[in-house]
C-alpha cells in the first residue's frame, strides 16, 4: 500500500492560499447588470398584479373582472 497522506501534502505545497482574488471591472459589470436585469424583470411581473385593485376600483368593476 502507498501512503496517500504524503502525496496529498506534497500536492498542496504549491498552492498560494493567501493571494486575494482579482476581480476585473468586466466581472463587476456583469454582476451589476445581472442584478439590475433580475430586478427589472421581477418588478415587471409583480407591478401589474399590485395595480389591479386600484385599477378595478377606479373603473368601477370587480377585481375578478379586471384580472
Amino acid at each position: 500500500m502507498t501512503d496517500t497522506t504524503l502525496q496529498l501534502e506534497d500536492a498542496a505545497t504549491g498552492l498560494d492560499v493567501d493571494a486575494p482574488a482579482a476581480w476585473s471591472a468586466a466581472t463587476w459589470f456583469a454582476v451589476i447588470s445581472l442584478a439590475a436585469t433580475s430586478f427589472a424583470l421581477v418588478s415587471a411581473e409583480f407591478l401589474p398584479a399590485g395595480l389591479l385593485t386600484p385599477m378595478a376600483r377606479d373603473l368601477g368593476i370587480s377585481e375578478g373582472t379586471a384580472g
